[in-house]
């Protein structure tokens, strides 16, 4: 059976990417002096981390503005939300990556229920995106553990053919090739969704919090 979230639809990722590509990320690109030629030179995992952020701040505010009772958790372990009750972990990955990676804890303790989200980037934002939602319970060895010394390690995730169809995919496509799926992102296109009033507010309060914003990144690359 597939895992779905109420509420988390194509309209609420519709929604993200308005947030984004519209007030997030042009605020990203002004807030360093060399802008878009910055962030597309420094190192993958450094951009996977700006734009998780991004994308974890949008997700909050969708949730909001759809009425859909989440509630974010940050940097626990193997987890990241708390939605209708249930805890949900978020993996967000580029279009060029093969799988999604996990990080700092061991199999055991990662919440089954995940948002898989793949997209990529370019001057003007997100321009393509997949989205998914999937109980993790069923698969068997989907995580490819590669634990390191201090037991931390790292883990690579990947969907064998066979669990094609518990994957509830959102946007963008999913393919069976020979032995594993196939994330295929979606291209944005012009979304014309209304931004509130209230989101206008958001938009200013975001320039307050630019500072708070790249702190934490700092703190979590360091």
């Amino acid at each position: 059976m597939k895992y779905k979230i109420k509420g988390i639809n194509m309209n609420f990722f519709n929604y993200i990417m308005k947030l984004i590509n519209d007030i997030t990320y042009p605020k990203l690109l002004d807030t360093f002096m060399s802008g878009y030629d910055y962030i597309n030179k420094i190192d993958g995992a450094n951009k996977t981390t700006i734009m998780s952020y991004l994308i974890d701040d949008a997700i909050m505010k969708a949730a909001a503005n759809f009425g859909i009772d989440l509630e974010f958790h940050g940097n626990k372990t193997g987890y990241d939300y708390l939605i209708n009750e249930e805890l949900v972990e978020l993996k967000t990955t580029r279009k060029k990556d093969s799988g999604f990676t996990g990080h700092k804890y061991t199999k055991d303790k990662k919440s089954p229920l995940l948002i898989l989200i793949k997209y990529d980037y370019d001057k003007k934002g997100i321009n393509e995106l997949y989205a998914a939602t999937v109980d993790m319970a069923p698969t068997v060895n989907s995580w490819n553990y590669k634990q390191g010394t201090d037991n931390s390690g790292f883990s690579t995730l990947k969907f064998d053919v066979k669990y094609f169809n518990i994957i509830n995919v959102i946007y963008g496509n999913l393919k069976k090739n020979k032995k594993w799926c196939k994330e295929i992102p979606k291209k944005i296109e012009s979304h014309n969704i209304y931004l509130s009033e209230c989101d206008t507010h958001w938009k200013s309060e975001f320039d307050s919090n630019v500072k708070d914003f790249f702190s934490l990144w700092s703190k979590n690359v360091n």
